[in-house]
Formats: C-alpha cells, sequence, structure tokens
C-alpha cells in the first residue's frame, strides 16, 4: 500500500539534488525496515540514502532512528534535519536536539 502511494510532489528531484551535493540522507520510518527497505528499492531511491532506519522486531521509535544514524555517521544532533510530515516527526526531533523541517503535500489530510 505504501508503495502504490503518490510522491510528495518535488521529493525525488530533491532527493536527486541533496545526494548528488554529498548530503548524507537517511530514512527515519515507523514502517518495518523490511518492507521499508523493499518500498525504497521499488521506487528507485536506493542510491539516495546513505542509511534506512525502520521499525525493527523490538519497539523502535523515530527517536532511536535518530540517534542511531548519528551514532552511525558521527554526527551530533545539532548537525542534523529531520524533516517529516507528522507530529511524531517533530517531537522526535524536539526530543533528540536536533533541527526540523515540516512538510506538508498539497491534498493531504494534514
Amino acid at each position: 500500500r505504501l508503495c502504490l502511494a503518490d510522491e510528495v510532489p518535488g521529493a525525488e528531484p530533491m532527493l536527486r539534488h541533496l545526494a548528488a551535493h554529498g548530503v548524507a540522507l537517511c530514512i527515519n520510518s515507523a514502517t518495518p525496515l523490511e518492507p521499508l527497505e523493499a518500498i525504497v528499492q521499488a521506487r528507485g531511491w536506493r542510491d539516495f540514502f546513505v542509511g534506512v532506519h525502520g521499525a525493527t522486531g523490538s519497539p523502535t521509535t523515530k527517536l532511536d532512528n535518530l540517534a542511531a544514524a548519528a551514532d552511525r555517521h558521527a554526527l551530533r544532533p545539532d548537525e542534523m534535519v529531520h524533516v517529516g510530515d507528522g507530529e511524531n516527526d517533530n517531537a522526535a526531533a524536539a526530543a533528540f536536539g536536533c533541527y526540523f523541517i515540516g512538510v506538508h503535500a498539497l491534498g493531504g489530510s494534514q
């Protein structure tokens, strides 16, 4: 179902631009990791990301994923930006201490 969801307008060109300019991009999702990786692959986005962080077998939060990405890439929270479309994204960024950019897709429900 997620794989069939409409792309946020402009998302792929932005991902392509950021990745081409050396920005280390990671996905942080509450979607279980295995289907998340399949979705990223099906959309042809795998090469844009240095990390894909989804829910694992134990409870995994977006805050956990931010900490894992920071640790893996040796980044401080103030060197990171979390982009998301939900209040849980904003809350995770605030709790972790990184910047947050909220997005709203035209025609979306939020």
